[in-house]
């Protein structure tokens, strides 16, 4: 995430909701703006980067839709407060498929490892919160989600624990296809 510390800056600040909480890399903080006429937030990347791909998380309690009608701008102009960038993301926000699917995994290791939190859309990152999925220790465990229909894959977000054991993600491959074949390891990487 290349814009994890960097300096950031917004139209006006509610309560806690300072610009920097969005580039701090926890996922409990959020930013907000006054109630204003056209708000705004932006990041300074410090040079010129090629943005293949943006991740917003809203918040998800019960004004999530504040985020309704937002645009993402790239460019170097402070014009308009950075209005006058191209727009590069339409207000479209595209639903995460796989919180729609069903999950499974190979094995589970107690009443808080199912397969399904790891598709509850919720982002706590210590396993007693209930929100990761584990394995009891065995070779090859898996993990797959069914989206139950054909998507366009562009993107896939794993958020990881942090409470302990981060690095029993290390050597995971995602692969992405229709076959169940080998625990669905015949997909292409």
């Amino acid at each position: 995430n290349i814009s994890l510390g960097k300096t950031t800056s917004q139209s006006s600040t509610f309560y806690r909701g300072q610009a920097d909480n969005a580039v701090d890399g926890e996922h409990d903080t959020c930013i907000r703006t006054r109630d204003e006429t056209d708000p705004w937030w932006r990041v300074d990347l410090l040079r010129p980067h090629n943005i293949t791909a943006i991740t917003i998380t809203n918040r998800d309690d019960f004004i999530a839709e504040m985020i309704d009608g937002a645009e993402i701008h790239i460019g170097n102009s402070l014009e308009n407060n950075g209005n006058n960038n191209p727009l590069v993301f339409l207000p479209f926000f595209e639903e995460n498929a796989a919180s729609f699917g069903r999950a499974t995994q190979s094995s589970q290791w107690d009443k808080f490892g199912d397969a399904d939190n790891a598709i509850d859309r919720k982002r706590q990152v210590k396993y007693l919160q209930g929100s990761c999925s584990h394995t009891k220790a065995e070779t090859d465990p898996w993990w797959r989600v069914d989206l139950l229909q054909s998507f366009n894959v562009t993107s896939v977000a794993v958020t990881n624990r942090a409470d302990c054991c981060s690095d029993r993600i290390n050597g995971a491959e995602i692969h992405i296809g229709n076959s169940l074949e080998n625990n669905g390891n015949d997909n292409p990487v």
